[in-house]
């Protein structure tokens, strides 16, 4: 994505102007919405690269990081680097067809790094982190969706971490009593087993993903939510999670949901806590 960084002078002056308060315009940019407190978090946000449409959410204060592949299976490297935030709208007609590309031309904003390489996502955070090999998973490279059918398991162990077990399951609730009507709801949860006290500790994370929660079959049909990745952000030898959710609508114009987990957020008694999330248009109509 190097070529992007032809861009780059006009997005560092966009985003440090518009923060400062000056007119947006003047910056280069158009004047984002005020973003909505669900979508992005003081200490954290998340983000994927790639052209998107609607409402852009972004904070210039937090000090940005990709997680990338290293071509070593189960593993990948936090390294720090410079978001590239292109708006369509500043660019002439062949400029925009160069970065965007004609499957994107309904797109009004691109995610991108100066980097040669494609990030698996991009983390900001209020706090420097350590630039550091990560063990992990990348759920996106292996042959499966990321996403657990009722009662399927995934099993995450790597010498040295303690095992993440995540477990999807189908509960059955009875809402009213009087019409015999049983709900069968999707939900997953997720468990550690520490191995030097031998104990397991367990939470249900399902209230934290978004349009979580609603009949297993409709989940099974849209195949959401998906595990995206899992490994070690923060460096506290226990895993973070990155989740991906949407509305499960069969419109085009669908919300997208990643949301962070970090394990060395997560209060007395749980695993993990839910950091951040960012919501983004699935797709772009015509």
């Amino acid at each position: 994505m190097r070529k992007y960084c032809i861009f780059s002078v006009l997005l560092i002056l966009s985003i440090s102007c518009t923060h400062r308060g000056d007119d947006p315009q003047k910056a280069g940019v158009n004047a984002p919405s005020s973003p909505d407190p669900v979508n992005i978090n003081s200490d954290f946000m998340v983000l994927k690269e790639g052209a998107y449409c609607g409402e852009l959410n972004i904070d210039p204060d937090l000090q940005w990081y990709g997680v990338y592949n290293t071509g070593i299976p189960g593993t990948t490297e936090l390294k720090k680097t410079e978001i590239v935030l292109i708006m369509k709208s500043n660019l002439n007609e062949v400029d925009a067809k160069e970065v965007f590309g004609e499957d994107g031309l309904n797109a009004d904003y691109l995610v991108g790094t100066c980097s040669d390489v494609s990030s698996v996502f991009l983390v900001g955070s209020k706090e420097p982190l350590e630039e550091i090999r990560i063990s992990s998973k990348n759920f996106e490279e292996t042959c499966t969706s990321g996403f657990l059918y009722p009662e399927q398991k995934e099993s995450i162990f790597i010498p040295g971490f303690d095992e993440l077990l995540i477990i999807a399951r189908e509960n059955f609730n009875v809402p009213d009593s009087s019409i015999c009507s049983i709900e069968r709801n999707y939900e997953i949860e997720i468990s550690n087993y520490n191995q030097g006290n031998r104990t397991r500790t367990s939470q249900n994370i399902t209230k934290d993903i978004p349009y979580t929660g609603s009949p297993a079959s409709l989940h099974a049909s849209h195949q959401t939510p998906r595990i995206i990745w899992c490994g070690d952000i923060d460096n506290d030898h226990t895993f973070d999670l990155l989740i991906y959710s949407d509305q499960i609508r069969e419109s085009g114009d669908n919300m997208g949901y990643l949301v962070l987990f970090l394990s060395s957020k997560a209060d007395p008694g749980l695993v993990m806590k839910k950091v951040t999330e960012w919501a983004f248009m699935v797709s772009c109509g015509g």
